[in-house]
């Protein structure tokens, strides 16, 4: 008797290891990576490109205000879509992808589709 509930403890035990560390795989693979953007380097080409166009003072601030709108809705989709966290180029010390390029041409998309 005493065998069997011995038995049936390890059994158990293996048990709730196995999906213990089938959870912990899970998670562990589920977990956003990170990512950079170069939000200084596009924001700058965009207010280059606005100054050249010479637009009255209003319209200048609608469009900045637009691509501010447009900016912050396309990182916020880029991450939820390809599950990662979205950070800063500039405050990134250690080597992540750099994913400027896919979020600028997703942005430029954004900004013809008035």
């Amino acid at each position: 008797m005493r065998n069997k509930i011995t038995v049936s403890i390890l059994i158990l035990i293996a048990i709730l290891s196995a999906v213990g560390a089938t959870f912990q795989a899970l998670s562990y693979y589920r977990q956003p990576k990170l990512v950079t953007f170069d939000m200084k380097g596009v924001t700058d080409t965009f207010l280059k490109q606005v100054a050249n166009r010479n637009l009255p003072e209003e319209d200048n601030r609608k469009l900045i205000a637009r691509y501010e709108r447009e900016l912050a809705n396309t990182i916020d989709e880029y991450s939820q879509e390809q599950r990662v966290i979205v950070l800063v180029k500039g405050a990134v010390v250690t080597p992540v992808d750099d994913k400027t390029a896919e979020i600028k041409k997703r942005l430029a998309q954004r900004m013809r589709n008035e």
